[in-house]
């Protein structure tokens, strides 16, 4: 049944990258999985768990479908006076992930999954390759570059063990 006082959505949503640096895209697909998907991300935790809102508003996460991409965290179904709880939430949230890190158990747990999801062909195999691709084409980034996910992984890992998620 839908609340007729929580209706309001609220995301905070950051410029991230330019789609010509796959690696850096990469990077942050990384992260955005990390943060947000299942009930040990970070954001989970502190957005979904409390039953503030009913799940995340539309832009949430890491999304490289522009020219540039965009990074983004919020919910929805809130309450309109939960705006600013929630805008306080998210930055916590942030500023507790960069004190605290991240489970390095749920890091490489993400990694094989990526790994794995990027070898598994389905029947929509192909359509799932061009719709990754589509953005980085249609913006003029290598194509190519795209598609060395093997590579990436490698990096991601090798990133990791010194302690990075990003490659800065």
């Amino acid at each position: 049944m839908i609340n007729p006082k929580k209706q309001t959505k609220v995301l905070v949503t950051v410029l991230a990258n330019n789609l010509e640096d796959m690696m850096e895209v990469n990077s942050l697909y990384l992260l955005s999985t990390l943060l947000t998907d299942g009930p040990n991300a970070p954001f989970f935790k502190s957005l979904i768990e409390p039953n503030i809102g009913s799940d995340y508003s539309p832009g949430t996460g890491y999304s490289p479908y522009g020219k540039e991409a965009t990074f983004g965290f919020g919910l929805q179904d809130i309450a309109e006076e939960d705006v600013d709880k929630v805008r306080d939430i998210i930055n916590d949230t942030l500023k507790d992930v960069v004190k605290n890190g991240l489970d390095k158990r749920r890091i490489e747990s993400v990694l094989h999954q990526i790994e794995m999801g990027q070898k598994n062909v389905t029947t929509r195999y192909g359509m799932s390759l061009f719709n990754g691709i589509s953005s980085a084409w249609v913006h003029g980034s290598d194509v190519v570059q795209f598609l060395k996910v093997d590579q990436y992984i490698s990096a991601l890992r090798r990133n990791w063990r010194r302690g990075r998620i990003l490659n800065r």
